[in-house]
């Protein structure tokens, strides 16, 4: 409608969304549980213009009479006056006929908002601020690099349908192709993703990579190292995350006790096996300093997280993690072990309201002989100087307040009192941390010894 109003397109392109698509539905980059806001969406959609239209910039084009930034900067404006401020158009660009906006995207960005005062930060520059900070940017750097993120989402959505679990995953992935095609990028069985903490399709993924490995090997790194019990903790060794729902407000906070939940796999359990799509890999994460945002009342740490897939609330456990090892309320050593694939763990969910698609990148556009998708788009799809120059205007102007009203909300106070109610049993936690310790030297032990067969078959 909006292309309509525009009188640029046919009345053929719109009144039944079939018409704008090839597949029913215009592609995006990303799509969200409730909760997460876009700065860096993209729509890709195929539309039939209105002859004259095209023809006029066309004719314009190749009279020199304007260049093709300028033709660009004309739609977007044009489109940009028809939204309400929530919305703009940053950019317009042509794209090849074959173009998914999400499995064409190779990596995403997110921000996530922290207020200073669920870190318990002074704002003072005092000794303790630099060590709560430092301890969050600690825990931050252990989600760097691929792992296996199975403790920070609902396992059971991304588990591989076998013959030996027909019963349960047969029925988990029917559960979870009901909830809808919500997930990013991939086409391949093996990723059944999400992106932008989407919720997985069972017939196609869209997140892309976390595949790329093979079963055997996530059989290999299930593989028991130990011969000792089956668990720590009291827990059920088929721990699922219990705080995945979106948190409700009770009539009262808690005041009870809020006992960590964990258990450690010392043998295999084929009800709850790990899949090549519990395996991500985080390219870049880091935590700024605190920054007021709108009015400067409030002050915030915008944590930003690179990756080429995520899974469904896997920023937010992370986020909560870090949350909770920075105020003390979560030992590091406890994060470290949920990245072991025989850890299975019930980590802090941080609330969904401040998390922010900020950017993305594409793959390369295929040639088509002719060059007149690089000649008018360039290489690949990006958002040129002008684009990042409104954006940064958009997130200063309308994101940045809205943020700061989001941060009044009575979530916060809620998981502030969660985390501070954390508690967990010396002798046993100590037991399970000596586990993972174990395990990740024994994994370090076999990288390295592939390492050097690698280097000696190499030069030999």
């Amino acid at each position: 409608m909006l292309i309509c109003n525009m009188h640029a397109s046919l009345k053929t392109s719109y009144g039944s969304i079939h018409a704008v698509t090839n597949e029913s539905l215009a592609k995006r980059i990303s799509t969200h549980t409730s909760g997460p806001h876009d700065i860096a969406s993209v729509i890709a959609c195929s539309l039939l213009f209105r002859p004259f239209c095209w023809e006029c910039i066309l004719h314009i084009l190749f009279a020199g009479k304007l260049n093709l930034a300028i033709c660009q900067l004309l739609v977007v404006l044009c489109a940009t006056s028809l939204l309400c401020k929530q919305v703009q158009v940053l950019s317009v660009q042509r794209v090849n006929s074959g173009f998914n906006a999400r499995s064409y995207c190779d990596t995403r960005t997110y921000h996530y908002y922290l207020p200073a005062s669920i870190l318990g930060l002074a704002l003072d520059g005092s000794t303790e601020d630099k060590a709560r900070m430092r301890l969050l940017r600690q825990c931050c750097s252990l989600f760097q690099g691929r792992h296996p993120f199975h403790n920070y989402t609902k396992r059971r959505l991304y588990r591989i349908r076998s013959a030996d679990t027909a019963g349960g995953a047969s029925r988990d992935m029917q559960e979870a192709a009901q909830k809808g095609s919500e997930s990013n990028t991939s086409d391949s069985p093996a990723e059944q993703d999400t992106h932008s903490e989407a919720r997985p399709s069972a017939s196609a993924g869209d997140e892309t990579s976390s595949g790329s490995n093979s079963l055997d090997e996530c059989e290999t790194v299930e593989r028991p190292q130990d011969s000792c019990s089956s668990g720590t903790g009291g827990a059920s060794l088929n721990l699922e995350n219990t705080q995945d729902a979106e948190p409700t407000m009770q009539p009262a906070l808690r005041t009870t006790p809020r006992p960590l939940q964990y258990s450690w796999l010392d043998e295999m359990d084929p009800r709850d096996r790990l899949a090549p799509a519990h395996y991500r890999h985080i390219t870049c994460i880091s935590a700024d300093d605190p920054i007021p945002l709108g009015n400067g009342a409030t002050s915030a740490v915008k944590v930003s997280i690179t990756g080429s897939s995520f899974m469904l609330y896997q920023i937010r456990h992370m986020l909560g993690a870090a949350v909770a090892v920075a105020r003390g309320d979560l030992p590091l050593e406890f994060v470290s072990a949920s990245l072991c694939a025989p850890a299975r763990a019930v980590l802090p969910l941080a609330p969904a309201q401040v998390l922010v698609l900020a950017g993305n990148a594409f793959q390369p556009f295929p040639s088509d002989g002719l060059g007149v998708i690089q000649s008018m788009s360039g290489s690949h799809l990006r958002l040129g100087a002008k684009g990042q120059t409104a954006r940064d205007s958009f997130a200063q102007q309308v994101l940045h307040p809205a943020i700061e009203d989001l941060f009044k909300h009575d979530v916060w106070a809620q998981w502030d009192n969660d985390l501070k109610l954390t508690t967990w049993q010396d002798n046993e936690f100590t037991t399970y941390i000596q586990k993972a310790e174990h395990w990740q030297v024994q994994r370090a032990a076999i990288a390295s010894a592939k390492q050097e067969q690698l280097s000696s078959a190499a030069l030999q």
